[in-house]
């Protein structure tokens, strides 16, 4: 699942692909981590079904980015994204875009801590809120120049966006059906809200890190163990060397590891003295002895019970997805995971 949701205006597509370039370009967060239903490979795959997507998506994300202009408190979907965001507690930036201003904060978003979107300063502060999400980070001075650029054409993009029109009567009953229809999807997830808070409750009588795992799970949805399975796992080869890492691909794909010179240099005799690693000269696989290696193998092993025995249809959503397969023996898995 992504990291940052977009809820936006769809009639706002050319600033929204601005805004999008500037976060991958300018703080080197990837496409992958973005969800954005008007951008054909950020949004939703085809066959889907739009609303419950776009729930799943706002219930797994950690930051929602809501780009506000005159269209967007126009489209009862974007209120009701809105509302969602704020019943479940999600990390949140709104960026004004004129001519909204401070003045026309309502509903959900009074008195929130808003951004306007052409302040350079204001949009520091969404670059420090995302550089924790991006890995490797982008340099400063590569921010400080795509955030110039962003600034610049800003106004002209701001010229081809549609004007928000006076709504006629008809339109006027069909937001409000709109509106009621969605209200129903705010009284579900305030009640994924109560359930959270009731795990929460549970979790914090334990000390049993098994028993906390336990009931993680019995709260969570399929995507949401996998994700939580993938993060341990990655946390626990983030700080490897590279060439550990891509032993520990090797060794948990049943693989014999031959690095060779020209590629390695000499990383791997290195990890070899800093006991990650062992050799027989030309064979190189982790350590078990290590405490770092332990920690990882463990949470690759538990990675590795759900890719091989996953919930039903669970491999078919994946693949649906990613347009790969659900193998934890292909690099492409480990890469798009970020285990190396």
């Amino acid at each position: 699942m992504a990291d940052i949701f977009i809820s936006h205006a769809q009639k706002d597509l050319p600033l929204i692909e601005a805004l999008v370039q500037l976060i991958e370009g300018g703080i080197g967060i990837r496409s992958t981590q973005i969800f954005c239903s008007s951008i054909e490979e950020q949004g939703i795959p085809p066959g889907a079904d739009f609303k419950s997507h776009i729930k799943a998506e706002l219930a797994s994300v950690r930051v929602v980015i809501s780009v506000v202009t005159p269209q967007y408190y126009n489209s009862a979907f974007c209120m009701c994204e809105l509302g969602a965001t704020w019943a479940l507690t999600k990390d949140f930036i709104p960026l004004l875009v004129p001519p909204i201003d401070y003045s026309d904060l309502r509903g959900s978003l009074f008195g929130t801590q808003a951004l306007l979107i052409n302040d350079e300063k204001k949009l520091d502060v969404m670059h420090s809120v995302l550089e924790t999400l991006a890995n490797p980070k982008e340099k400063v001075v590569r921010w400080n120049s795509r955030k110039a650029q962003f600034l610049k054409s800003l106004p002209s993009i701001l010229q081809t966006l549609p004007q928000v029109k006076t709504l006629s009567e008809q339109e006027a009953r069909k937001l409000v059906a709109e509106r009621e229809e969605y209200k129903v999807e705010f009284e579900e997830a305030d009640a994924e809200v109560a359930t959270l808070k009731k795990q929460i409750a549970e979790i914090s009588q334990l000390k049993d890190k098994a028993k906390v795992a336990e009931i993680h799970q019995k709260y969570s949805s399929d995507f949401e163990v996998f994700e939580a399975l993938v993060a341990e796992a990655r946390q626990a080869t983030a700080k490897l060397p590279r060439v550990v890492t891509e032993a520990l691909y090797y060794s948990t794909s049943h693989k014999e590891f031959f690095p060779k010179w020209d590629e390695w240099g000499d990383a791997h005799v290195k990890a070899v003295e800093d006991g990650l690693l062992q050799s027989n000269e030309s064979e190189f696989w982790p350590n078990p002895d290590h405490p770092k290696i332990k920690r990882a193998r463990t949470a690759l092993d538990n990675l590795r019970i759900f890719v091989d025995q996953p919930p039903k249809s669970f491999a078919t959503q994946y693949q649906t997805k990613f347009d790969d397969l659900f193998d934890m023996n292909t690099r492409p898995f480990w890469q798009r995971h970020h285990l190396f």
